[in-house]
């Protein structure tokens, strides 16, 4: 059959933990719930594949507040008067043509449209009689149109495309009931819609010379009043007997978001400001990495970024504010190894070694310099596999706003152990998460606000079962 149709639907609702015990109501994780729904259509015939997708989802945030009750003459827990309420509505579009076997053409639609609003309880009545209303606060937007053409030519593989974004952000200021009071402030000056336009064009050439596998491309680049812009990219790739040796090269470019450079959020704690001024970031990325041709997803990397005009923030007792930073050096390595050890076992292993230098200590927090990712899998059947996980995490520094203190979050380790089992259309998963009950030490000082090195909430169990029709 040319059609072929997919529904995946997903719902989860959590009520919520709280890592602290001086702030009763103020959840780590506020009471929430969600709902998806993806429906995609296949059409496939001959050298045509179309493939449409619907995405819906829905997503509940309950606050909860302290009020005091003239009738009883007691303190009530009850609905806080902002409770965030999402909707997500997208559509996308793909159609591939295979004109020949050296020639075929890919084109991309994607529609994206982000409904943030909020549930007021009391928005016509005041406590305890709730007469409640949903008012919308902001439609972020974004469109993708994407075409991509890809041919060869005796050794040559030759991608050339043109790629469109448009992205637009529009604030409202929620008024109250009475038409005059203001519920909730628009994070703009006004309710114009803020839009940015990227315009590129991209051409990349793949082709073999002896052992050595070239991939030379370039991007011409332009968003809305910036000029345009070249970004190249080259990679060189030696093909050996055991491993294969790459060197990578490539120019980064970030234009400032709409956030970045329009924000007047003035009633965010603290305040946030924009920057219609801000520069776009550019950077250089240069990395030398060995792969293991009989391992599969097993190398070593190391890497240096540099970063001119970074987009960052300086923070002052009235706010924050979008700055282009100093320039800004990372680098590092990562190490990755995927073995099976012996029949039955197989162990999989990513380290990352990171560091930087900037005369900016803004622009090096949150950086932790180590990190190991590991898991080991164990499959005593073939349709039973157990997965021992664990991620391990340095310490790093965060900034303090106000102050401008440097705290340390400390280092942690937290592992899971999952099982997977299948039978006919049926999956099942069972697992315990965090099973040594990781709880950062600092979560119950007052001061440690949100600054925690994890909000993991602790030891616990789930199951997931999926029916495949």
């Amino acid at each position: 059959e040319p059609f072929h149709i997919k529904i995946h639907g997903d719902y989860n609702e959590s009520p919520g933990y709280d890592l602290t015990d001086y702030s009763p109501l103020s959840k780590t994780s506020e009471e929430q719930s969600y709902a998806k729904l993806n429906t995609t259509i296949e059409y496939r015939k001959d050298n045509l594949k179309i493939d449409y997708t619907n995405r819906l989802y829905r997503k509940s945030v309950n606050r909860y507040n302290s009020i005091f009750n003239a009738t009883t003459l007691d303190w009530d827990t009850t609905l806080y008067q902002q409770n965030p309420r999402y909707y997500d509505y997208s559509n996308s579009l793909s159609i591939n043509y295979l004109v020949n076997k050296k020639l075929d053409i890919d084109i991309q639609f994607a529609h994206e449209l982000y409904n943030k609003s909020y549930y007021f309880p009391y928005y016509y009545s005041e406590y305890p009689n709730p007469i409640g209303e949903i008012k919308q606060s902001a439609l972020p937007t974004r469109l993708d149109i994407l075409s991509t053409t890809r041919w060869s030519i005796k050794n040559h593989i030759l991608y050339s495309g043109f790629e469109y974004v448009r992205e637009s952000y529009q604030s409202f200021d929620i008024i109250g009931a009475d038409g005059v009071s203001i519920e909730d402030e628009s994070v703009f000056t006004d309710e114009s819609d803020r839009k940015l336009n990227e315009y590129s064009f991209f051409f990349t050439d793949k082709f073999f010379i002896n052992q050595f596998e070239f991939v030379i491309g370039t991007r011409l680049t332009k968003y809305s009043s910036y000029d345009w812009t070249m970004i190249p990219s080259a990679s060189v790739r030696i093909n050996h007997k055991l491993f294969n040796y790459r060197i990578n090269y490539s120019r980064g470019y970030r234009v400032p978001s709409i956030k970045e450079l329009y924000y007047d959020f003035q009633s965010h704690p603290p305040p946030i400001y924009g920057n219609p001024n801000l520069r776009p970031s550019q950077s250089r990325y240069i990395s030398l990495s060995i792969e293991s041709r009989k391992l599969k997803n097993s190398y070593i990397e190391i890497y240096i970024n540099n970063v001119n005009d970074m987009i960052s923030y300086d923070s002052y007792d009235d706010g924050i504010y979008y700055v282009n930073g100093d320039q800004i050096t990372l680098y590092g390595t990562n190490l990755s190894l995927k073995k099976e050890l012996i029949k039955p076992i197989e162990i999989e292993f990513l380290y990352s070694y990171t560091n930087g230098k900037s005369d900016s200590d803004y622009l090096l927090e949150g950086i932790s310099n180590h990190g190991l990712n590991s898991k080991i899998i164990y499959s005593i059947h073939k349709n039973i596999k157990i997965i021992f996980k664990s991620r391990f995490t340095s310490s790093k520094n965060v900034i303090l706003f106000g102050s401008g203190d440097t705290r340390v979050l400390e280092s942690h380790n937290i592992s899971d152990l999952i099982v997977n089992s299948s039978y006919k259309k049926l999956k099942i998963k069972l697992g315990l998460k965090n099973i040594f009950n990781y709880l950062d030490e600092s979560r119950m000082d007052s001061s440690s606000k949100e600054y925690l090195s994890s909000i993991d909430p602790g030891r616990r169990l789930y199951m997931n079962i999926g029916v495949n029709f």
